[in-house]
């Protein structure tokens, strides 16, 4: 994960949504960390800034895979 992709321009920390089914609730962050939610998503849980290095928190959700979205929805 470059720092180019993920901190537009230094002010904000932006949170790759991680792009395999198995770890689909963990979020790499731009100031070099991981955070796993164990429900929805950053922004729906409220969070506006990085825990890590205190910068507005931009939440960048990759689309899952097909194998997930069958895994998940087939249970409905």
């Amino acid at each position: 994960m470059s720092g180019e992709d993920n901190d537009l321009g230094g002010g904000c920390c932006c949170w790759r949504q991680e792009d395999d089914w198995e770890n689909a609730d963990v979020y790499n962050t731009a100031c070099g960390d991981s955070f796993c939610l164990v429900e929805a998503t950053p922004e729906a849980n409220g969070m506006r800034f990085c825990c890590y290095c205190g910068k507005p928190l931009i939440q960048i959700q990759k689309s899952l895979s097909a194998a997930y979205k069958e895994k998940v929805f087939s249970d409905e």
